[in-house]
């Protein structure tokens, strides 16, 4: 299993790609006139789930739905990690 995909993020490079994944969604947010929360709504995820990504890595379908909603290819959103 990638190292990517592991439950908590174990090195400070992971901690650094999911930060710049968060970063990512709140600057979408920020251009789009809209919140976390409505973003976490819309994709049909739990609340508060994308803001605790700081604590666990993403999953990739929930990536996915976030990818659908902001129109951001899941490649952009991890291009990052590959780092």
């Amino acid at each position: 299993m990638s190292r990517f995909f592991s439950k908590y993020p174990k090195t400070n490079m992971d901690k650094e790609a999911i930060f710049l994944i968060l970063e990512r969604i709140e600057r979408w947010c920020k251009e789009n006139n809209t919140s976390i929360h409505a973003l976490e709504q819309k994709c049909g995820i739990g609340n508060a789930t994308i803001s605790k990504w700081d604590e666990s890595i993403p999953r990739i379908d929930t990536l996915r739905k976030v990818s659908v909603e902001t129109g951001i290819p899941v490649n952009e959103l991890i291009e990052c990690c590959k780092q």
